[in-house]
């Protein structure tokens, strides 16, 4: 869990032995991420995550019977992406503006979202702009393959020896 967002979850079990979890994330008290879980004899029968940027739905995940659908917001001023593993599954959401800034990025570990750091989005970012940089230079446009190859793994160190 990342340092700066906040957990809270409540349980609920009926007399059927339903356990219904219901989990919402905040990140500078603002919420980002509710998950809501419906357990039946022992197995996750529905999950409901819904995320969330600045008070606005951005996407509406529901699992159900083990099959997933999602449905991003709309009229949304920002992207969403998601990502998925090589069998299909769920990898990781990604709120973006234009100018490749990550506002928001979620993993995934068993079929939960987790909000990733503010730290973690804050390098992502500075990554990104690293390269919007580097392909918007002249010599990278104009110069050999050797002088992109070196700017690039100059880059590359920069970022990989920062904490």
């Amino acid at each position: 869990m990342a340092d700066d967002i906040v957990l809270s979850t409540s349980t609920q079990t009926n007399s059927t032995n339903i356990i219904n979890t219901r989990t919402v994330f905040t990140r500078a008290g603002i919420t980002n991420l509710v998950c809501e879980t419906t357990i039946k004899e022992g197995e996750i029968f529905f999950r409901r995550q819904l995320v969330f940027h600045k008070a606005q739905l951005a996407l509406d995940i529901i699992e159900l019977n083990n099959e997933i659908t999602w449905t991003a917001g709309t009229n949304l001023a920002f992207t969403v992406g998601t990502h998925l593993t090589a069998d299909g599954k769920l990898d990781s959401v990604n709120l973006m503006k234009s100018g490749v800034v990550t506002l928001d990025h979620f993993s995934v570990t068993n079929g939960l979202l987790e909000p990733i750091s503010s730290d973690e989005i804050k390098k992502a970012n500075e990554i990104s702009q690293d390269m919007k940089s580097l392909f918007n230079k002249e010599s990278v446009r104009k110069g050999t393959k050797e002088e992109f190859l070196r700017q690039t793994q100059e880059l590359i160190d920069k970022h990989k020896n920062k904490k």
